[in-house]
């Protein structure tokens, strides 16, 4: 809920063997999410969130696929806020609430 990383995350960002950098090409919240009535936390948390955003935005759009569908999601992306020791944790930002809109 405060733009933050949680601690528990799981994000690369290192550099492959043929020099590209490898990251993450989104973040989203995977802490304190509600399942069944209860909070749960964890990264697996956060992929399920995208992949309803895209049932929803596939939907709403049936002519968005593949690419289409891609950017449609990538477009909701806002930069995150500057990490303290400068790395960049995912390619094109954070989807804070991945709600259609």
């Amino acid at each position: 809920n405060d733009d933050t990383i949680a601690a528990f995350s799981s994000w690369r960002n290192h550099t492959t063997p043929s020099g590209d950098r490898e990251l993450p090409e989104l973040v989203a919240p995977g802490q304190n999410v509600t399942v069944t009535g209860n909070a749960v936390d964890g990264t697996s948390f956060a992929a399920p969130r995208i992949a309803a955003l895209a049932a929803r935005l596939a939907a709403a759009d049936p002519a968005l696929q593949g690419a289409g569908l891609k950017a449609a999601i990538l477009a909701r992306a806002r930069r995150l806020p500057p990490h303290p020791q400068g790395l960049v944790l995912a390619r094109y930002g954070w989807i804070a609430e991945p709600a259609a809109d």
